[in-house]
């Protein structure tokens, strides 16, 4: 079944799940009073009924409830990866500059916590209030109908209740947190004098903590008494809310009930019914009433978060900055990249001092220096993402690095660096990333060339108990990758540092002998022979 199905599958599922619980939850809630009604009628047959009624709504209602948790996590799953296709969208949009502000740890929680935990409580809360909502319009409808002083009541009585959940609890619960960090603080003053203790005993002066509980104990305990204080009306309150407007509704019919029908005793006895009636509708009433407040809160709160999740544009969750350059390069043949006088000064160093350079097209550099001298944030200026220098970088002699849009420069680079990623999956797809239409013999010659053939090709790599592939071969396998994706110029920056000699010399020619590659080698262990086969080496230190 295709995502697309699934998805109105799921709203089908939820819409009758929302129905279901509607229907069965006011059988259930009802029952009672036309049970006891038709058994003082002495109505056998229709108390036959209305018992099986009864007892089908509980089975559905249980087969239903058990169900739906399954099909609801399946429903969010989907919505979820769905909306993490539209929330990565936002990494097409940044450089890598502008990512590396913030660690994977933080995108992946922010990820998490937006996609995951804001979603499931929106759809969460909407089912709920959905269902909730719909039982007191439909208990209401029915009180109403039952009798008018009884629908007066309750709906009096759900004005008061949502009035004090919206507005009068939310302030005593900001009370109750003043009142409990005053309590916290009492702690930490108590803790605090506590802690004088071993020095006074060194003074010999240990009866001056009486003193010290004496000067601000008075004002603690007030902080205390009044937290308890505060503390127990507050546990009063929530626990007992509901109960206070069962009692006053109750209170409300068995009064009217009383003086209307004092004269009338067969009616007085008659009304017995709708009395009973009003205990068992109070019974779910206004625990619905509670649940439905708390989840409009939570939908209001996480309805603003589901729509910029929603927006395929949107940035907000990551604080990133989708910077505008002011042009990009379109068919632009690479010819050099002209370095002139080039300064980068950090806090307590200055890199490069009125640098002059020229990287020419096809031909090969080797760039080399002492640690510390700039070789990786040189290759970070050539690629767009170090643009806090004074001097020029010039592509094609012509067009400022800095100034040329991110993805337009990307398009002539590959950078292979000593972070090497490899995916889960068989070598052949950690080469050619997916690609549907990759050249097989095009990669059968690349793990050829570069010594990976003993490798399984039907091993998953990429695996975190995975050990059998080394870290050379790691390497190699990313060097396959960007020469398979090829472009103009190749910058290695320690991407080759954990090759053995033998397959490092192998790799290094087939980079050396490629005509129509420019190709950029950082690496701090050269030797005179290999310096040699390059057209030219920078050295930083000069």
């Amino acid at each position: 079944m295709s995502t697309k199905l699934k998805l109105i599958f799921y709203n089908i599922w939820n819409v009758c799940y929302v129905l279901q619980f509607l229907i069965t939850s006011f059988i259930i809630t009802v029952a009672p009073y036309y049970l006891f009604t038709f058994l003082q009628e002495n109505n056998y047959i229709n108390l036959v009924i209305a018992s099986i009624i009864l007892i089908f709504s509980f089975i559905i209602s249980a087969i239903f409830s058990g169900y739906h948790s399954a099909i609801f996590a399946g429903f969010i799953n989907i919505l979820k990866l769905k909306n993490i296709s539209k929330m990565i969208q936002v990494f097409n949009e940044i450089n890598l500059s502008e990512y590396n502000k913030n660690s994977e740890g933080y995108y992946y929680s922010e990820i998490k916590n937006n996609n995951g935990e804001r979603f499931e409580k929106y759809y969460y809360s909407l089912i709920e209030l959905s269902k909730n909502v719909l039982y007191i319009i439909a208990i209401l409808t029915f009180s109403f109908y039952q009798h008018w002083v009884l629908g007066i009541t309750l709906s009096c009585m759900l004005i008061l209740f949502f009035i004090f959940s919206l507005f009068i609890k939310p302030k005593l619960e900001k009370i109750y947190i003043n009142k409990t960090e005053s309590w916290n603080e009492f702690n930490e003053n108590t803790t605090q004098i506590l802690s004088y203790l071993p020095s006074l005993y060194t003074l010999n002066k240990k009866e001056k903590l009486k003193q010290l509980f004496s000067k601000n104990l008075d004002k603690n305990l007030k902080i205390y008494n009044s937290y308890l204080k505060t503390s127990k009306f507050f546990s009063l309150i929530s626990e007992n809310m509901n109960l206070v407007f069962k009692l006053v509704v109750s209170g409300v019919v068995i009064i009217y009930f009383g003086i209307f029908f004092k004269d009338d005793a067969s009616s007085l006895i008659a009304s017995v019914s709708i009395i009973v009636l009003v205990n068992i509708l109070l019974e779910n009433f206004f625990d619905y009433l509670s649940d439905t407040s708390e989840n409009f809160l939570n939908f209001l709160k996480v309805e603003k978060a589901k729509a910029q999740i929603q927006d395929t544009t949107n940035i907000i969750p990551f604080k990133l900055n989708i910077t505008e350059y002011k042009f990009s390069l379109e068919n632009e043949a690479f010819s050099n990249i002209v370095v002139k006088d080039l300064t980068l000064k950090l806090e307590n160093k200055t890199l490069y001092n009125n640098k002059n350079l020229i990287i020419e097209k096809n031909k090969k550099y080797i760039i080399k220096g002492s640690n510390g001298s700039g070789k990786s944030t040189l290759a970070k200026i050539f690629l767009g993402l170090e643009k806090n220098y004074l001097g020029n970088v010039l592509f094609n002699d012509k067009y400022e690095i800095k100034d040329i849009d991110f993805k337009s420069l990307n398009q002539y680079f590959n950078y292979l660096s000593n972070n090497t990623l490899l995916i889960e999956a068989n070598i052949e797809n950690n080469i050619n990333l997916f690609d549907q239409n990759s050249n097989k013999n095009e990669i059968s010659n690349l793990i050829e060339i570069l010594n990976l053939s003993s490798i399984d090709k039907d091993k998953i790599l990429g695996q975190e108990d995975d050990n059998d592939v080394s870290t050379g071969q790691m390497q190699r396998i990313a060097l396959a990758r960007n020469l398979y994706f090829k472009k103009d110029i190749l910058i290695i920056d320690e991407g080759l540092s954990n090759i053995d000699k033998d397959n490092l010399q192998k790799a290094l020619k087939i980079l050396l002998e490629d005509a129509n590659l420019t190709l950029i080698y950082i690496s701090h262990h050269n030797d005179a022979e290999q310096e040699s086969l390059f057209d030219q080496i920078i050295d930083l230190d000069k």
